[in-house]
């Protein structure tokens, strides 16, 4: 039987992505759910495994909710110490926590610049020729949205692999991200698979085929513009074509995926 969650009275959302594994957040998971049983508190709590809370540079990390209490470093005997101070207490535990609602800035001593996505420039590209071009972002939290807003909204739109093979979004019977990494637009007769995700460090052939770079682009000579998909190497893994300029896939992608960064003026 499922828990009541009309009992819960306070959740605790442990971040279960990498970076948060290889900082120990399963031990960290464990004591708390542990210490929740034999304190007691189980069917008044929940504790939930995320897979990323977003915080990589803080990890382990959870969140407390009631009260969006965000907690940094933890280990477990800091979380049993954080669970007992707000079950028992209703108050944070100061020194460990990273935010707090209505805090203006998060408290991180290994704090990130955020990155900022740089102006279109001209250049002499060896495979597009002179464009405009710019580097996107490359995570999978981009790279399937961005397929996710072509299949549903630009039928136009189509898709070419580093050999040449051209797969239209209109034909796509379904774009599939359920596996591990791979990203697949299926077609009746064939599907191509996109690697997008976090790939394991000492696998070779999957970070041959893993879009680590991503460069939208504007071609002088086609007057078209499109995004290019390359691995670590910068060896080609495809390209999406995206049309022209002035059509509204180019202002999703210029708002959504480019911070607002916009092409020089041009004639369209």
């Amino acid at each position: 039987m499922g828990k009541s969650l009309g009992e819960v009275k306070q959740t605790f959302l442990f971040c279960d992505g990498g970076s948060c594994r290889k900082a120990g957040a399963e031990n960290v998971t464990r004591a708390a759910r542990a210490y929740l049983r034999n304190s007691g508190n189980w069917d008044e709590t929940h504790t939930i495994k995320t897979r990323c809370n977003g915080r990589c540079e803080d990890a382990p990390t959870c969140i407390v909710e009631d009260g969006h209490f965000w907690y940094k470093k933890l280990t477990p005997e800091k979380v049993v110490e954080v669970i007992e101070s707000h079950l028992e207490k209703n108050q944070p535990v100061e020194d460990y926590l990273l935010y707090a609602q209505d805090w203006k800035a998060v408290k991180s001593e290994d704090e990130r610049t955020k990155f900022k996505i740089k102006p279109f420039e001209w250049e002499s590209h060896p495979e597009l020729g002179n464009c405009q071009i710019t580097k996107g972002l490359s995570s999978d939290q981009y790279v399937y949205p961005l397929f996710d807003y072509l299949h549903k909204n630009v039928p136009g739109a189509s898709y070419e692999t580093a050999s040449g093979e051209r797969f239209f979004f209109r034909e796509l019977i379904e774009l599939r991200y359920t596996k591990t990494v791979e990203l697949e637009m299926i077609q009746e007769d064939k599907t191509v698979e996109l690697v997008i995700g976090a790939v394991p460090k000492d696998d070779q052939e999957l970070k041959k085929l893993k879009i680590t770079n991503t460069h939208y682009f504007y071609q002088e000579n086609s007057g078209k513009v499109g995004v290019r998909f390359a691995n670590n190497k910068n060896e080609l893994i495809g390209y999406l074509f995206l049309g022209k300029p002035n059509e509204k896939v180019w202002e999703y992608c210029t708002k959504i995926q480019l911070q607002n960064n916009r092409l020089e003026s041009i004639s369209v």
